[in-house]
């Protein structure tokens, strides 16, 4: 999102007084000449010792200038779950009526991380690290494969992309919500990125 522009506004603050009265989320607020991106990160835990927990993104979007923005947001997820890089497997889902990417299921032994996206996506692929963070970062118009997988076995990674095009005034609403549900254990995040570019540049 800090390729949009610089941020320019942060709250973190607490949702469940009533079990745990430490912060737990974030917003923050990205901007740029036509457009504002304000993303609220959410964790929600289970009881002490179950080490499950859920994780909710929630984007919005507005064009605040003049004319329709076209607009390209990616995801890039790299969970290292039994605190390995190695998992054994990742695949991504589709929905049955528009047959596009909506869910995603990671797992390794008994940890399992399953995603779950509205609306769905327009693109989405797996693979092995480094090569979708790279595909990502080198510069050149990127647009998701939709290898939808699935992979085993290594390295794992996965990426989710949407292509929008927000009328002038208007917004988009991007909700995401990641449950964790190990078995006690250790479970090391890796890395977790979302990109927004506009204007097609990243886009083939």
């Amino acid at each position: 999102l800090d390729q949009i522009g610089p941020m320019v506004g942060y709250v973190a603050g607490d949702s469940n007084p009533f079990t745990d009265p430490n912060d737990d989320f974030v917003t923050v607020l990205y901007t740029n000449t036509g457009v504002n991106v304000e993303m609220k990160v959410s964790l929600q835990g289970g009881p002490d010792g179950t080490r499950h927990s859920d994780v909710t993104h929630q984007l919005k979007i507005t064009n605040t200038g003049v004319g329709p923005l076209d607009f390209h947001l990616f995801q890039y997820m790299d969970f290292d779950l039994m605190a390995t890089a190695v998992d054994e497997y990742v695949e991504i889902f589709t929905d049955s009526g528009t047959g596009l990417p909506d869910e995603v299921l990671q797992t390794d032994g008994n940890w399992t991380v399953s995603e779950v996206v509205v609306p769905d996506a327009s693109h989405g692929q797996v693979g092995y690290f480094a090569q979708l963070i790279n595909l990502m970062q080198d510069g050149d118009p990127t647009t998701l494969n939709d290898d939808f997988g699935p992979l085993t076995n290594g390295d794992l990674e996965y990426a989710l992309q949407w292509d929008i095009v927000i009328p002038e005034g208007g917004t988009f609403i991007l909700s995401k919500d990641i449950l964790i549900t190990p078995e006690p254990g250790t479970l090391m995040l890796g890395l977790i990125g979302l990109l927004g570019l506009g204007l097609a540049r990243r886009r083939r």
